[in-house]
């Protein structure tokens, strides 16, 4: 299982809902966060030291009474996409739409028996200007026993470095 940013939350939950039929999960820049730990309290706890840790949180726009967020172009060009190519990042922007604070907000709840049994990588992206790379060590450290794979990569590494990505998936679950 691979989940990308805040995918990440939601694969960990999925992996623990049927763990049985997991041999792996896989982090692109994801939120690996401990059993009822949200992405918003690792920030909190990080934001006086790396301002950078806000993310992509100052630039949500909200609709449907702050149930919904929606990032702008101009944000997404900056912030998710600045080590692609222009080209790239045009035909990108408008595959952006609305997200539910429902998901973006997800607090995983795993068993130690369960997803902590289950093998874990975690591909971290150098570059990144949404989680940013403090960030992702800490989740690191808060959920030890992650193989890391390091790229120089933003926030989207699946597209900036699609062959790294492909190898270190490929070498994570023939192991």
């Amino acid at each position: 299982m691979v989940g990308h940013s805040g995918g990440g939350a939601v694969a960990t939950q999925l992996a623990e809902a049927i763990s049985e039929r997991v041999i792996g999960v896989a982090y692109l820049a994801g939120m690996m966060l401990p059993s009822g730990t949200g992405f918003s309290e690792v920030v909190a706890e990080m934001v006086d030291d790396y301002p950078e840790a806000s993310g992509i949180g100052p630039y949500l726009e909200w609709e449907a009474g702050g149930q919904v967020s929606r990032v702008p172009a101009h944000a997404i060009r900056d912030i998710f996409l600045q080590d692609i190519s222009d080209e790239i990042a045009q035909q990108a922007i408008p595959r952006f739409g609305p997200q539910a604070e429902g998901s973006r907000a997800l607090v995983p709840y795993w068993k130690p028996e369960r997803f902590g049994q289950i093998p874990r990588l975690y591909l971290e992206a150098r570059k990144d200007r949404s989680v940013v790379l403090p960030v992702q060590r800490r989740m690191q450290q808060l959920v030890p026993g992650a193989q890391i794979v390091s790229l120089n990569t933003g926030h989207v590494p699946q597209v900036a470095a699609p062959g790294a990505v492909a190898n270190a998936l490929t070498t994570f679950a023939i192991h």
